[in-house]
């Protein structure tokens, strides 16, 4: 899977044809064969695309990416959607917790 439009186009219940429709950048349409060969990894997505399509779509442009891409896994994901509905010291306790973890981490590129 190159990316994960066409996976949240699914979940929204759209066309690419109707994604489509809905997607401008600077005041252009974004046409159908263009859509489809993002959607399928025949051309690259950059930031201005991701942005428009999450925005469309109603994701983080990052959820457009696979995780091998760069972007989240679901538990990933619902480790940050979880992370920011907690109160302020919850997420302090958490911050924490991950701040005595970065020994752990891969240390290949240290000097």
């Amino acid at each position: 899977m190159p990316n994960r439009i066409r996976y949240w186009r699914k979940q929204r219940d759209m066309s690419l044809r109707q994604l489509a429709d809905e997607v401008t950048l600077a005041g252009q349409k974004l046409h159908f064969p263009n859509l489809q060969r993002m959607e399928t990894g025949g051309r690259q997505l950059n930031v201005p695309y991701l942005e428009v399509l999450g925005r469309v779509l109603k994701v983080l442009p990052a959820d457009l990416l696979n995780p091998e891409q760069g972007g989240l896994s679901e538990a990933e994901r619902q480790i940050i959607d979880t992370r920011r509905s907690l109160p302020e010291a919850n997420r302090a306790m958490i911050d924490g917790v991950i701040e005595s973890q970065q020994c752990y981490r891969d240390t290949s590129s240290r000097t």
